[in-house]
């Protein structure tokens, strides 16, 4: 198989062949019981993405086989769940809901003990609205992530992580519905409780401060989800840096809720998003620059729309 590159390392670094992360990965798995190496890169400490990701997701699945202890410890669903949001996240949605059918009907079938249901919830039922949610399907995500955020209240506390996680999936698949009144208090008070435990410049809390502003955005607050990408934007810019993809799209988020309200100083926000998408981020950010070409010819800058077209 050719070399792949599916890490975040620069240059050579980063080009690999699956056969021998995998290799790397069975070795760290033998001499410290750490599966990290199926995972992400040991080098830069990022997730596997693309090829990588999915070839990596097959090694782990592969040597958990036929294994009477990973079966006990958890790791066989583990890593079939793995590989099916390998599967998802490359477009191979239809293989990932085939994968978490069979292990749900599999689980179902055995004996519910407290790990059972803990795996079915915190593992298996959420890949499955997860995958469901990537095909559009997420009126049949909806249900599944209800039950999992109901049986989750009923046995851990309020700000458990897990009762977070489920809050944000259900929030997720209603806003995917169209459903943004009822996701909005949702994503708020999630929001309230990720400030207080783990900090408002925190990734996590700046990400649902995103889901907020993206949520009032879709309710018509323009003014509201101003203000939030602007407070958004300011965090990423320190944190991240000001041309990382994140903070990339920030900027179009301010931009769109900007237009939005008629404010001319679009064309020149706009622009700034688009000159600064520099090497890798230049892909992530340019569809969406493209889809708001239109903005620059409505408030009559008809020259700045052709510079950007021909970018």
């Amino acid at each position: 198989p050719p070399i792949q590159s599916g890490c975040g390392c620069r240059g050579d670094a980063g080009l690999a062949h699956i056969e021998c992360r995998a290799r790397a990965a069975a070795y760290r798995v033998r001499s410290s019981g750490d599966v990290g190496g199926y995972l992400a890169c040991q080098t830069c400490v990022q997730y596997f993405t693309a090829r990588m990701h999915v070839g990596l997701a097959e090694a782990w699945c592969s040597s958990v086989k036929d294994s009477a202890k990973a079966d006990e410890s958890g790791l066989r669903t583990a890593a079939r769940m793995h590989l099916a949001e390998a599967l998802t996240m490359n477009g191979r949605c239809a293989e990932a809901e085939t994968i978490c059918r069979r292990e749900l009907a599999l689980q179902s079938r055995a004996p519910q003990t407290e790990q059972v249901r803990t795996s079915l919830d915190n593992n298996v039922i959420p890949m499955l609205g997860k995958t469901l949610t990537y095909q559009g399907r997420s009126a049949e995500a909806e249900p599944l992530f209800r039950g999992v955020l109901a049986r989750k209240r009923a046995s851990l506390g309020p700000k458990d992580p897990e009762i977070l996680k489920a809050v944000e999936a259900l929030a997720n698949a209603l806003s995917d519905q169209g459903k943004h009144s009822e996701a909005l208090p949702m994503h708020i008070k999630m929001h309230a409780i990720e400030a207080s435990v783990l900090g408002v410049d925190h990734v996590t809390t700046v990400g649902t401060s995103m889901a907020i502003a993206q949520t009032y955005h879709s309710l018509g607050d323009h003014a509201n989800a101003e203000s939030l990408y602007r407070a958004a934007l300011k965090v990423q810019e320190r944190v991240l840096g000001p041309t990382h993809p994140t903070t990339l799209e920030t900027k179009m988020g301010v931009c769109r809720s900007v237009y939005a309200q008629d404010k001319t100083s679009v064309e020149a926000l706009a622009l700034d998003v688009v000159s600064g998408s520099v090497g890798g981020t230049r892909a992530r950010v340019w569809p969406r620059a493209r889809r708001n070409q239109s903005c620059f010819a409505r408030v009559g800058t008809f020259a700045s729309e052709v510079n950007v077209c021909q970018l």
